[in-house]
């Protein structure tokens, strides 16, 4: 209860300024993004489905920019720029549909690869790549630097590759952690790097930590869905949920005192990572609610063995959202 009163104001401050960031991004891709969308929908193959425009929509073009891109521009204390936006909306649209080409099986990498090398050059074979490749042609069109963009492009196709092993893994779960946290962190680097300010190390460091602790926040809600797919990760892994949530807090007090150790204005560093903390709580959340599973399991976490409605935690349930204001409210966020 100490921090409750001490971390309430920055907490609404940066939960509001959430909400006019995502307000301000959704009207941005009605104009800059749904004529591209209008069209691939009226010339689709079959290739594409309503489930890749929701995600473009609703999650990668819409959160990439207005959580991830916004943070980042936060923290170094700059206001985003339009080429900024354009560049991080196209990116987001784009990251979903470069994830499903290595969901397929028979599909041959190379390509994947060959279109990431020359995205004018290559012949789309049908509605997906095309509008695939009409993003990165986009992002290629508004990049100011394309050498370390490319190379962390590489990065992220060389992690896709390895992730192919979480299909029906015999891998261990520090073994699926590890693939977690390196496609987390390349996909924030992968953001970070189109902004006009340098990328300096420490703060590479520092965001790639934290790339890494929310795709571990994504692995933790994903447990029904991996399930259900055949994917393993290490929370679908995971026996004992207390020793997951310890090391998870962990990687989040060493998120913050990585951020917070940049040469940032404090109060930028500080509302940056509050906000970035409302996703991190999600996590918690969620981690709490396995405990409860585990707790009337004997004291073992099964997920297999759990039914949807125990694994999901459905963050619209007013409960759950109590729940997260209580855990964003109550560590103690001092350096």
């Amino acid at each position: 209860m100490k921090y409750y009163l001490k971390n309430i104001l920055p907490f609404l401050y940066v939960s509001v300024k959430l909400v006019q960031q995502l307000r301000t991004q959704h009207r941005y891709l009605k104009q800059e993004l749904d004529p591209h969308l209008l069209h691939a929908l009226q010339n689709n193959d079959g290739t594409l489905d309503d489930t890749d425009f929701k995600k473009i929509r609703n999650y990668y073009a819409l959160f990439v920019v207005a959580i991830v891109g916004e943070n980042y521009c936060r923290l170094r204390g700059l206001k985003m720029s339009s080429r900024e936006r354009k560049i991080l909306s196209y990116q987001g649209a784009m990251t979903g549909l470069y994830d499903d080409f290595f969901d397929h099986e028979n599909r041959d990498s190379t390509q994947v690869k060959e279109m990431m090398r020359a995205p004018f050059d290559f012949k789309a074979h049908n509605s997906a790549e095309k509008l695939f490749l009409i993003f990165l042609q986009e992002v290629h069109r508004n990049l100011e630097d394309k050498a370390p963009f490319e190379n962390i492009f590489n990065e992220i196709y060389t992690v896709q590759l390895e992730s192919k092993k979480q299909l029906n893994s015999l891998l261990t779960a520090s073994q699926l952690k590890q693939i977690s946290e390196k496609k987390g962190g390349w996909s924030h680097l992968f953001y970070r790097i189109t902004l006009s300010n340098s990328l300096e190390k420490e703060e590479q460091t520092a965001l790639f930590e934290l790339g890494s602790l929310l795709q571990q926040v994504n692995d933790i809600f994903d447990v029904w869905k991996d399930l259900q797919s055949g994917i393993s990760t290490f929370v679908t892994q995971a026996n004992d949920i207390h020793t997951l949530k310890a090391d998870f807090e962990l990687q989040m007090k060493k998120v913050q005192q990585l951020l917070y150790n940049l040469p940032y204005k404090a109060t930028h560093k500080r509302d940056c990572f509050f906000q970035f903390m409302i996703l991190i709580g999600m996590g918690i959340v969620a981690l709490n609610q396995y405990l409860e599973l585990q707790k009337n399991n004997n004291g073992r976490f099964e997920a297999a063995n759990f039914t949807r409605k125990q694994l999901v935690c459905d963050m619209q349930k007013k409960s759950n959202l109590f729940k997260l204001m209580k855990v964003c409210l109550s560590y103690n966020f001092n350096k």
